[in-house]
């Protein structure tokens, strides 16, 4: 009997905790975002409320610390990847918050990359060189050599398109922006040759597409 009343008066408990936090994210009680950490479970399942996440914003406007907004700006990105506006938080985040973020650096320029935009994944790529760790530290040197890798193939993309242009109107602005892409290509493809070489990596690919862009002689390793 004892057991049953004490099931009871558990689930009513349970039950009164879920009304008042229903009610205070409802309502936009700011104690409905207070607790961040709390948070970063349900927004990387994209579980925030439409009023958590408005609450949250509301965070970001006021006088936080630098520290907090940008925790907090995680927290909304995170919650952002199955909402569909996950690229507008990012962009905010980098150039509002916090631009030193490598790991969303490189997802960022991952972003552009899947939508094919090559001049802005080169942008946020070389971005991502500059801010990711010595490879000494683990992993680090398969990531850098990815970059150069990424950064490479996009720009051998820019510079094919820039000479598919030219065969439909060799144009001076077509035939310069030719000569400029293949410049960038072979620069890409040199970095990422002596980085694979320097760091004992796989250095075939990267010296295939050097010549594609330059005399062999070019692409002798050092």
């Amino acid at each position: 009997m004892f057991i049953k009343q004490l099931s009871a008066l558990l689930a009513a408990i349970s039950l009164l905790l879920m009304t008042t936090h229903t009610v205070n994210a409802s309502t936009g009680n700011p104690t409905a975002c207070h607790d961040i950490d709390t948070l970063k479970g349900l927004a990387i399942a994209g579980g925030l409320s439409g009023s958590q996440t408005e609450c949250l914003e509301k965070r970001l406007s006021s006088n936080e610390t630098r520290n907090q907004k940008i925790a907090i700006s995680n927290v909304l990105i995170d919650n952002s990847k199955r909402k569909g506006n996950w690229k507008d938080l990012v962009q905010r985040h980098l150039s509002q918050y916090d631009a030193t973020d490598a790991d969303l650096v490189f997802a960022y320029a991952m972003y552009h990359y899947r939508h094919q935009q090559y001049d802005d994944v080169l942008v946020w790529l070389d971005k991502s060189l500059q801010l990711t760790s010595p490879a000494n530290e683990p992993g680090q040197k398969q990531k850098l050599y990815l970059i150069h890798q990424l950064r490479t193939l996009c720009a051998q993309k820019i510079w094919r398109s820039a000479e598919n242009s030219v065969l439909k109107r060799q144009s001076p602005a077509n035939l310069h922006a030719v000569k400029e892409a293949q410049s960038k290509a072979l620069a890409t493809s040199l970095e990422w040759l002596h980085y694979a070489d320097d760091s004992a990596q796989d250095t075939a690919m990267a010296r295939q597409l050097c010549i594609s862009a330059a005399d062999p002689s070019v692409c002798s390793q050092r």
